[in-house]
């Protein structure tokens, strides 16, 4: 019999990229974008991976459609940023 993920999986899945993004964001100085379709972001858990709500930009967008396009929006606008503080853009 298969077994489905719980809920403490998905916890402990979020903690782990909330790590990683935590890092991240550290090391580049900038914010991180948090996209999701669901509702289990909880900004406590997340300051105690390390990743301050300051440092969040949180976007919940309502399919799956949407979520590709403001992931890829958000990503254009990194692109440009970066071009911009080296004087690429």
């Amino acid at each position: 019999m298969a077994r489905t993920c719980s809920l403490a999986d998905d916890a402990a899945a979020t903690l782990f990229l909330a790590g990683i993004a935590a890092r991240e964001s550290a090391a580049t100085g900038g914010p991180v974008l948090w996209a999701s379709c669901r509702t289990d972001l909880y900004a406590p858990g997340l300051e105690q991976a390390g990743l301050a709500a300051a440092d969040v930009i949180h976007a919940r967008p309502g399919d799956d459609a949407a979520l590709l396009a403001v992931v890829e929006d958000g990503r254009a606008r990194r692109a440009r940023a970066v071009a911009q503080a080296s004087g690429l853009f």
